[in-house]
Parts: structure tokens; C-alpha cells; sequence
């Protein structure tokens, strides 16, 4: 180990609000994934773009929806709201 404290709450758990573990995380870890994930949705709402839909930031690392037919593209946006995402 390089000397810090292991991540895991009592049993091995991972920490949860259930298992007392939060307790254990630097607040300011929190503030800052707070902090980043809301300099990055106040980025995508100021950048509006025509023709872009709402939650589309274009990720797609293994280029599976670049090339596909606009029949295709539906279905797959169709399946990403029935499971949730």
C-alpha cells in the first residue's frame, strides 16, 4: 500500500449511506464532484447548437451511432428512454 487509508468501511464494504462508510469521505470530495458536474451541465446549456437534442454532448467512444440510418438513430434513442438512461 503507498500509506493511505484504505477506502473501505468496516467489513470490507464499499462505503454507503447504509453501512455508516460515507462518514469516512472527505466532505470536499463531495463539494467538487458537486462543483464539476455542474461546470460541465452549465457548459452544454450555454452552448445550444440547432439540431443537437437535449442530453446529446456527442458522446460516443466506440462509434456506435456515427454512420447509422436517421430509422436507426430512433430506435437507439427509443431503447436509451425505455431503459431509463
Amino acid at each position: 500500500s503507498i500509506g493511505a487509508p484504505a477506502p473501505l468501511a468496516a467489513g470490507e464494504k464499499a462505503p454507503s449511506v447504509l453501512n455508516g462508510g460515507l462518514g469516512d469521505i472527505n466532505p470536499i470530495f463531495f463539494m467538487g464532484v458537486l462543483i464539476f458536474t455542474a461546470t460541465v451541465e452549465s457548459v452544454a446549456l450555454n452552448k445550444p447548437s440547432p439540431g443537437r437534442l437535449p442530453g446529446d454532448l456527442g458522446f460516443d467512444p466506440l462509434s456506435l451511432y456515427r454512420g447509422k440510418t436517421e430509422d436507426v438513430k430512433r430506435d437507439y434513442q427509443l431503447k436509451e428512454l425505455n431503459n431509463g438512461r
